[in-house]
């Protein structure tokens, strides 16, 4: 999604609203997915394996529904600039496990949030301030959980179709593991929302846009919110049909550095779970 934002950015292409809301809604499915791998890993951390599988179970009817909406389960090379790759045209699955997963997530969500074991094991565990937050500038629900409203979804990019609905972003001032564990629990919830908001509006219509094999000569960032937090993609391109130069900064890069404030003075068994607790994806800070 950033990358092609970014060449569209600086091809001046713009997106069919078809397409615009079709992305959205694989956006939010893999956003699902993410925050459902993440849980169940979490829940597995702690101990909690009967939860583990709720949640897993759950994020497999996502990744089926991924497979029916874009043909794979885990590579979607669903976008393309311009668009996106393939139309989605039967909606009643999308409805029908959306639903399903709907009702499995309040179930786990209220033994999460209400079972005392978790809450000794999150509740004032991993502590990163408002201020350490803003001083790291961490990303996503990292940041979310510390207070700080800041979704990159709320920013008129172009390639998506968020600006078309209502929906809100979900923020705790916890600042401890649970807080961030309740921000990923409710966006879930809140995805699923976003998703039957779009299905509500997309429109008939072309799913891709032809462009021009040669971008013009330039520069632009792509920036997408990522079930992780902000992902930013710079594009330079020195007028050919192949970028001059293509940087991306992924937002475990700068959520990592912010566990140098959260583990001082804990106890060394809660380690696992506050790293677990941003989500870090380690390969991709090195891209």
């Amino acid at each position: 999604m950033a990358w092609v934002q970014a060449v569209e950015k600086l091809g001046n292409v713009s997106v069919p609203p078809r397409a615009r809301c079709l992305r959205t809604i694989v956006s939010e499915l893999e956003r699902i997915h993410s925050h459902l791998l993440w849980a169940g890993i979490a829940a597995h951390i702690i101990g909690f394996i009967s939860v583990f599988y709720l949640i897993w179970n759950s994020r497999e009817k996502v990744k089926d529904l991924m497979e029916i909406t874009t043909g794979h389960r885990a590579n979607y090379s669903f976008n393309t600039i311009g668009g996106i790759r393939r139309d989605i045209t039967d909606l009643e699955p999308i409805y029908k496990i959306l639903s399903e997963v709907e009702e499995d997530c309040k179930s786990f969500i209220d033994i999460v949030m209400n079972d005392k074991t978790i809450e000794l094991r999150t509740k004032g565990v991993g502590v990163l301030t408002k201020e350490d937050a803003i001083t790291y500038s961490v990303v996503g629900p990292t940041a979310r959980a510390s207070g700080i409203p800041q979704d990159i979804r709320k920013v008129d990019e172009p390639g998506a179709a968020y600006d078309l609905i209502d929906w809100k972003v979900i923020v705790s001032d916890g600042c401890d593991v649970f807080a961030r564990v309740e921000v990923r629990l409710l966006e879930i919830l809140e995805s699923i929302h976003i998703i039957r908001e779009i299905l509500k509006i997309i429109p008939e219509g072309p799913i891709a846009k032809e462009i021009r094999p040669i971008i013009p000569e330039g520069t632009a960032i792509g920036r997408h919110e990522a079930p992780r937090g902000e992902d930013v993609h710079i594009l330079v391109s020195d007028g050919s049909d192949v970028p001059f130069r293509h940087k991306i900064r992924a937002p475990s890069f700068v959520n990592l550095p912010a566990l140098s404030a959260m583990l001082p003075n804990n106890d060394l068994a809660n380690a696992t779970l506050i790293v677990a607790s941003v989500d870090p994806c380690l390969s991709c800070t090195q891209r």
